[in-house]
């Protein structure tokens, strides 16, 4: 009698979970909002997400407002409608123009609807190995040449691009995770894993190597080291895996230790 109870709350589990729906295109607004301001006489488009109501179904899943930002400004193109948000201040001309362009997006609206289906509805889950998880990681971390010729280094604002340009096959969920965990620990006075400070040191220590003399080598030799330095940085590696082990309930992949 005991195993034929535990079989059914099984049974039912997997039922609810088949037929429970949760849809988010009715409520953009309630995560994800648009401003436009202006900084000498230049008008700009931010898009600022937000805690929705925990009343909202998916909540749990979009209430970490760092991994919606990411998601929605890595998959969610805005550019070609620049002036169509500029001709207006008004936030609900604003708002209602924000939500046609959310209407026939695809990608954005597709990576919600994953993020939803692979938690909340209970679809399978994608497997991530450990080392792709640090090979979306390190791509956050960055180094350039500026105007001076000097080496400078960059974390998360930006390296969205690297990703798109160093990534055959992109795993957007999975980058969305390492810039939501790396953004927080950068943020935090908590220095439990003070992966920023031996950033700095590998970015300083890869500045005072010879790395050639065409600037476009030098830069990708840089970013080459620094990608090696930071994937087999331990600070980092013991950080994401925390974050993981915290929050794998709500992230639409499975790590594999392996």
């Amino acid at each position: 009698m005991k195993l034929k109870l535990i079989l059914l709350l099984a049974f039912a589990t997997v039922n609810f979970n088949a037929q429970h729906s949760c849809d988010f295109t009715a409520h953009y607004l309630e995560f994800l909002t648009i401003e436009v301001k202006t900084f000498d006489d230049e008008a700009y488009i931010f898009l600022k997400p937000q805690k929705p109501s925990e009343s909202f179904c998916f909540y749990p899943v979009f209430k970490d407002t760092m991994y919606i930002n990411y998601l929605s400004k890595s998959l969610l193109d805005l550019k070609y409608v620049d002036e169509y948000f500029k001709g207006s201040q008004n936030q609900e001309v604003l708002n209602e123009r924000f939500l046609s362009v959310l209407d026939k997006d695809t990608i954005f609206k597709k990576s919600l609807n994953e993020l939803i289906g692979k938690t909340i509805l209970g679809k399978p889950k994608d497997t991530i190995t450990f080392n792709q998880l640090m090979n979306n990681a390190v791509k956050f971390f960055s180094i350039y040449l500026n105007e001076d010729g000097n080496y400078k280094g960059k974390i998360c604002v930006g390296n969205e691009l690297i990703i798109q340009n160093l990534h055959k096959v992109r795993h957007p969920q999975v980058e969305a995770f390492c810039f939501s965990s790396i953004f927080k620990h950068l943020l935090s006075k908590d220095k439990k894993y003070d992966f920023v400070d031996e950033w700095k040191t590998a970015v300083i220590d890869i500045a005072s190597v010879s790395l050639g003399v065409d600037e476009d080598e030098m830069i990708l030799r840089a970013q080459g080291a620094l990608f090696l330095l930071m994937k087999n940085n331990e600070n980092l590696q013991n950080m994401l895996l925390e974050e993981y082990e915290l929050n794998k309930d709500v992230l639409p992949f499975y790590l594999s230790y392996q």
